[in-house]
């Protein structure tokens, strides 16, 4: 597949039905775009060593369905493709100042260098939306997967100062020559987090897988020799020349604790200025864990500065253990003031690095004066609920892993879960209501 000039296939995707879906670069004129795609033209003069990234998708018979340039005048390379639900993602890097982001992206600006950037299409090859990604200096995105809610996770290396880092996440700071990144977007486009990761030499990262409980693992390399590797993992030091990497995050953007769950939900009487909210975390291993601190908000955003550090509980070291925390806050309210007040963990290491869980919202308003029945615990075939609130309600049942074992089953006042699959052991009811906000979380065990 190509024209006169270069064609380079990078990678590759299936799609559900086995169609195959290719990006890369080309300096080709044509035999790229088919009519109707979102580009047909080269924006880059082939002629003059330019190239444009391309995305194209054939039958898993051979058949070519369409294809489509994407690119302003300098040089794309499209270098990484998934499949998220019925689009297509693509990553890879740029110098062009036109013809890349689209209007409202994320950073719609070329950042200097080259920059990152972070494309999605329709299965028919039309552009939702692209963004930029990138500072001053050298910035590519090297891997690139989604997870079930569409949200998109990339790394890559960067060598800028600026323009990588999110406040609150475990690395904000370039530390040596290069370093690689991982930041996350939601499917509308917008940035959720992102952060460094790297030493004192050059480092980066080249590919990324996610599990169903939302752990990111990246595979990278590194000349670094301080600044990379956890306290006890399988290879503390650096060898020489190039080393490979492994890294494990959490979807929050953090590491190295790995949490079951993390919730919040007011507890006791309910007096006119005061409440109590307990928060409880599970986790399933941790790795240099120092302390939890508890950080308390009224705006909810990762990124505002309105986080306010509550209280600390010590962690673990290092375990393979399943480990349960909790801390109680009083929570002093005037009047009517803000109905939801959000929380989130702070996890650092012996070392001083940190990371932050995701954020949990107690809305006031939604969970004062209302009782809760949940019977029997243990349960055997059945797990009964009935709750005083007129909302329409969702419950769900996660097991000790995280790993959600019970779908969506959807009730207003009273419902009956069947548990007769279940295996003997502890899990966790969580029920939400139809904003997505947690309002109850319930241990509950299996007996057989």
């Amino acid at each position: 597949m190509g024209g006169g000039n270069d064609d380079w296939g990078e990678d590759i995707a299936l799609d559900s039905t086995g169609n195959l879906i290719i990006t890369g670069f080309t300096g080709s004129s044509s035999g790229i775009a088919t009519s109707g795609t979102y580009q047909t033209s080269l924006a880059g003069s082939g002629s003059s060593g330019y190239s444009d990234a391309f995305i194209v998708k054939f039958t898993n018979a051979g058949a070519l369905l369409w294809g489509t340039y994407y690119g302003g005048v300098l040089n794309e390379e499209g270098t990484r493709i998934c499949i998220s639900g019925s689009t297509i993602i693509i990553g890879g890097y740029t110098n062009s100042t036109s013809g890349i982001a689209t209007s409202g992206a994320y950073q719609t600006s070329y950042g200097g260098g080259y920059d990152a950037f972070i494309a999605k299409f329709s299965y028919a090859g039309a552009m939702q939306w692209a963004s930029y990604f990138g500072g001053a200096n050298f910035d590519a995105c090297w891997g690139i997967c989604a997870d079930r809610s569409g949200n998109i996770f990339a790394t890559g290396y960067s060598q800028s100062t600026s323009g990588i880092a999110t406040t609150g996440v475990y690395q904000t700071a370039l530390a040596g020559t290069q370093d690689g990144y991982l930041c996350k977007f939601t499917s509308t486009g917008s940035m959720a987090w992102s952060t460094y990761f790297g030493g004192n030499g050059s480092d980066g990262g080249d590919a990324i897988v996610m599990d169903t409980l939302g752990h990111i693992f990246l595979g990278g390399y590194s000349t670094s020799t301080s600044g990379i590797a956890t306290s006890g993992a399988y290879q503390t030091t650096f060898n020489g020349v190039y080393d490979g990497l492994v890294i494990a995050f959490t979807s929050g953007g953090g590491l190295p604790v790995q949490l079951v769950n993390f919730e919040a939900k007011p507890i006791g009487n309910w007096q006119q200025a005061i409440c109590k909210v307990l928060c409880t975390w599970q986790t399933a291993s941790e790795l240099n864990n120092d302390y939890f601190e508890i950080e308390r908000s009224t705006v909810g955003s990762p990124q505002t500065t309105d986080w306010k550090a509550i209280g600390k509980v010590k962690g673990n070291g290092t375990t393979n253990s399943v480990h349960s925390y909790q801390f109680t806050d009083n929570v002093m309210l005037s009047g009517v003031e803000a109905s939801n007040i959000y929380y989130r963990l702070k996890q650092v290491d012996f070392d001083g690095k940190s990371s932050l869980s995701e954020v949990r919202v107690v809305n006031f308003n939604q969970s004062k004066n209302t009782e809760w029945n949940i019977y029997p615990n243990p349960a055997t075939n059945e797990l009964h609920i009935e709750t005083s609130s007129s909302e329409k309600l969702t419950a769900q049942v996660f097991d000790i892993t995280g790993k959600k074992v019970i779908e969506n089953i959807l009730f207003t006042n009273t419902t009956t879960i069947n548990t007769s699959s279940l295996v003997e052991g502890m899990y966790f009811l969580r029920i939400t209501n139809a904003d997505g906000a947690v309002i109850k979380v319930q241990k509950v065990g299996m007996v057989r």
